[in-house]
């Protein structure tokens, strides 16, 4: 017999969501996907919760253990540009939950500002046409 599980929410195994920006391998910027002040609207995405917001992490020493955690993705696979949304569960553990080719940045851009996002697209194309 297959046990069953029921979680009354998302938020009972993760307890923080993450999306974290590289160009060629190098960390752009990490932000939370926050719903502190959020309601679940039948969208596991945390971003399309109701009052969900984006926020910059700022933290050192997380922004490094991020680092440390995707390294092994760019040493095995040949990723130019990518969004890795990230969890941390209850217990501190991170868990990869998929690489974006293609990141959005509507809900940054509104919670953020636009700087981070020109930034990243400048230095993608920069990327794209200057090699």
């Amino acid at each position: 017999m297959i046990p069953s599980y029921r979680l009354t929410s998302q938020s009972d195994l993760i307890d923080k969501e993450f999306r974290a920006l590289f160009l060629e391998g190098d960390l752009h910027c990490v932000y939370e996907k926050s719903i502190t002040e959020a309601k679940f609207v039948g969208n596991l995405s945390r971003l399309h919760w109701e009052e969900a917001k984006a926020k910059i992490v700022l933290d050192k020493n997380f922004l490094e253990r991020i680092e440390y955690f995707c390294k092994p993705i760019f040493e095995n696979c040949e990723l130019r540009y990518t969004g890795l949304d990230i969890a941390l569960d209850k217990d501190d553990k991170l868990w990869l939950i998929e690489a974006n080719s293609a990141p959005g940045f509507n809900y940054f851009v509104r919670d953020c500002g636009e700087e981070l996002a020109i930034e990243w697209y400048r230095k993608s194309l920069l990327l794209i046409f200057c090699k």
